[in-house]
């Protein structure tokens, strides 16, 4: 046994002498390094949220590391008129442990009350004593706001009655003087608007018999317009608008009628009459479709009489001008009609134009005639036809002045004005002599215009000055629709018509002129086209008809001496009859020069002289410069023999020749082929 501890005793010995030097080493290093890395933390007891409260976690198995508890913050947003009391108070910074119970209330300042209040997702508005009380949990980050109304006046409106029904809905109804619609609208609280469809809204103050208006802002208006459906409005002149209103106090809707004089007078002011504030926002608002159509606009304006017992009105006309019916066209009252009579009395209308301190303001301050006649016919003054002519006063200035509108085969699609429109608007004024036209270019039909271009007592009827109504040229406007047609023209008034045209071009058609001659009618008939024309009596020698033109129609001389020359013209038929050829002295070549050239038909009737007499039949025949003839010649053998175009068309084809040595013309063969056979068996005799 003793052997056997001291052999242990041997091996623990040296043991220990062989790790003496290693743990002295590792000693001597340890005093020379960092220190150690620390172990990782025990994850089967995690720190606190909140360092010092403890560990909310159960169990803890670390007793000396508590878990803290968890806090949540709630957020109150105090309303501007009231106040949100929270039971126990709130820490500084707000938070709260989780499950903590709170207790909110909310009320209201003086003039308001309580409507909802919010915690979280929650929302509470049963009302106690006008208050709101809850108790809740709180389990996580929550906010807390509040709504409180202000309470509607309880001031009484004299004149108005205000009810609210079961849904809350406020209804205004009876009369309210203008100055009181801010203290009305101080009853729509909390964003609802009062029903004013039956409350009317006087804009004016009556002491006595006279009558004073109210003034309102904008700013007024706007409260209005948040707060009343629509406005009723009733005016000292006796005018109505039933007007709606967006927030910005603009005109949405309007119907009623309202004073011409408050359109012209209106202007930008922070505070006016609300007539003229109306008439303004209309004025300035260009939207020409807006719906105004239900609105009319009086040309009068109405105020009673002085010192009358009873209430007498009196009118004072405003005038209609130029620049009013423009502007209108641009804005918001394109569609209003102008109104001329007071219930069934019908007022003085007055018009002003020609206004201005220097001619050329004069003469552009006018009437253009197409939309004054337009505006008279379905516009704005289509009321005016039924009012006396004796009513209507002033001084209407029509011009129309246009831009050309020309097209590269110089086609003038110019839209003039008409002489027709032009003429109605003469007939429906002039009684009163209130109609001056001034510098003008007019188409269309002339026959009415044309007497009225006369001078009477050596003065213009109706022109500012004489000659300053003009006539387009006829053939270079669209579809030649200008000219005289279905008539009886005089020479005085085809003298106008030459003196005015342009170019002295004429277009005359289906019409008689009779006993023209060189001392009535210093014209001529150059370049004209006459169509369908029956020249009478008279004495056309000295009167040139170079290069006229009949279109399809035909041209007829009866009881006249002839023009001296037709060169050029081109006549689709013409007729002779009972006439006389001029004293030409001219040679063969110069006498058949001036014939014209005609296209369909000849017919000569008792020709009272013989032109070609001079000339033998060879001469004529043989002579190489004669035009192409008609296609058919109705006249006296003698004349066939004599003829002084060529026997054929410019077709080639043969002129059919019918003998008459009448004085009227004959009934024409119907068969084509007996005609040509009659033709030819003539030609050889």
């Amino acid at each position: 046994m003793k052997n056997k501890h001291a052999k242990v005793f041997v091996v623990f010995l040296g043991s220990a002498l062989l790790l003496s030097p290693l743990v002295m080493l590792i000693s001597c290093k340890q005093l020379h390094k960092t220190p150690a890395t620390p172990p990782p933390p025990d994850l089967t007891n995690p720190p606190s949220e909140n360092p010092g409260q403890g560990n909310p976690n159960s169990p803890n198995p670390n007793p000396s590391n508590p878990t803290p508890v968890t806090k949540y913050k709630v957020t109150v947003t105090q309303p501007a008129n009231g106040n949100i009391e929270v039971s126990p108070a709130l820490p500084a910074d707000g938070k709260v442990d989780k499950g903590s119970e709170l207790t909110f209330r909310l009320s209201a300042n003086a003039g308001y009350k309580v409507k909802a209040l919010t915690i979280g997702d929650a929302t509470y508005s049963d009302v106690t004593d006008n208050t709101i009380t809850k108790k809740v949990k709180i389990e996580k980050e929550t906010a807390v706001s509040a709504i409180v109304e202000a309470e509607a006046s309880s001031e009484p409106i004299p004149g108005v009655q205000i009810t609210t029904d079961s849904n809350g809905t406020i209804t205004a109804t009876g009369t309210i003087s203008l100055d009181q619609i801010s203290n009305l609208a101080e009853k729509a609280v909390n964003g609802n608007v009062i029903d004013t469809k039956n409350l009317t809204i006087k804009s004016f103050k009556k002491e006595n018999n006279n009558f004073t208006a109210y003034t309102i802002s904008k700013t007024a208006l706007k409260k209005a317009a948040k707060a009343l459906s629509v406005l009723n409005i009733e005016n000292a002149d006796s005018t109505k608008q039933n007007i709606t209103l967006d927030e910005n106090a603009n005109i949405k809707t309007i119907s009623g009628d309202i004073s011409l004089k408050d359109i012209m007078e209106c202007s930008n002011e922070e505070t006016t009459e609300i007539a003229k504030y109306i008439a303004y926002n209309l004025k300035e608002k260009t939207e020409p479709d807006f719906d105004s159509a239900n609105l009319k606009i009086n040309t009068f304006n109405k105020k009673p009489k002085e010192n009358s017992e009873n209430i007498e009105w009196e009118y004072t006309s405003t005038p209609i001008t130029p620049k009013f019916l423009k502007e209108t066209k641009l804005n918001a009252l394109n569609k209003a009609l102008l109104n001329f009579k007071d219930g069934g009395i019908s007022v003085d209308v007055s018009f002003a134009s020609h206004q201005g301190e220097t001619e050329e303001q004069k003469q552009n301050d006018y009437f253009d005639i197409t939309e004054f006649y337009n505006e008279i016919e379905n516009g704005k003054l289509k009321n005016i036809k039924n009012i006396p002519a004796d009513k209507v006063k002033g001084n209407i200035f029509l011009r129309g002045e246009r831009e050309l509108n020309i097209d590269t085969n110089n086609e003038d699609y110019t839209n003039y004005p008409n002489a027709e429109e032009l003429v109605s608007l003469i007939k429906k004024f002039n009684n009163n002599k209130i109609v001056t036209v001034g510098s003008v270019y007019v188409a269309g039909t002339l026959n009415e215009l044309l007497p009225y271009l006369l001078k009477i007592n050596g003065k213009p009827q109706i022109e500012k000055n004489y000659g300053d109504i003009k006539i387009v040229n006829y053939y270079n406007t669209k579809c030649y629709k200008t000219g005289y047609k279905n008539g009886k023209l005089p020479a005085s008034h085809l003298q106008e018509y030459y003196n005015r045209a342009k170019h002295n071009a004429m277009r005359i058609m289906d019409t008689t002129i009779e006993n023209l001659d060189s001392t009535n009618y210093t014209g001529d008939f150059v370049g004209d086209m006459l169509t369908r024309v029956n020249f009478t009596g008279g004495d056309l020698s000295n009167i040139s008809f170079f290069s006229c033109m009949t279109g399809g129609g035909y041209l007829k001389f009866e009881n006249t001496i002839l023009p001296k020359t037709m060169e050029g013209s081109v006549i689709f038929d013409l007729t002779l009859k009972n006439s006389k050829f001029p004293d030409l002295n001219l040679s063969l070549g110069k006498t058949i020069k001036a014939l014209p050239k005609i296209e369909n038909s000849l017919k000569i009737y008792n020709l009272k002289n013989k032109l070609f007499d001079q000339w033998t039949k060879e001469d004529i025949e043989q002579f190489k410069m004669k035009k192409d003839g008609p296609k058919e010649f109705i006249g006296p053998r003698y004349i066939w023999e004599k003829f002084p175009y060529k026997k054929e068309s410019e077709y080639g084809t043969p002129t059919i020749f019918i003998e008459d040595n009448t004085t009227g013309s004959i009934q024409k063969p119907t068969n084509t082929f007996l005609a040509l056979l009659q033709n030819q068996g003539r030609s050889r005799g």
